[in-house]
């Protein structure tokens, strides 16, 4: 695969860990809590680099 899949291959690895931890510690609603503020940032941050894109592409 390479280095380009490492990082993505690397949090796929995490992911399972980090969830257990969170609902150990933080239950299951804290967890979906926890998921639903990163899907959101996720979304915004998606949003704002596609119109930086699309800003960069009408230069």
């Amino acid at each position: 695969m390479g280095r380009l899949a490492r990082s993505s291959l690397l949090c796929q690895a995490l992911t399972p860990l980090a969830c257990g931890f969170l609902v150990t510690h933080a239950g299951a609603a804290g967890t979906l809590w926890i998921l639903t503020a990163l899907a959101a940032v996720n979304f915004g941050l998606t949003a704002w680099l596609h119109r930086r894109v699309k800003a960069a592409a009408l230069r």
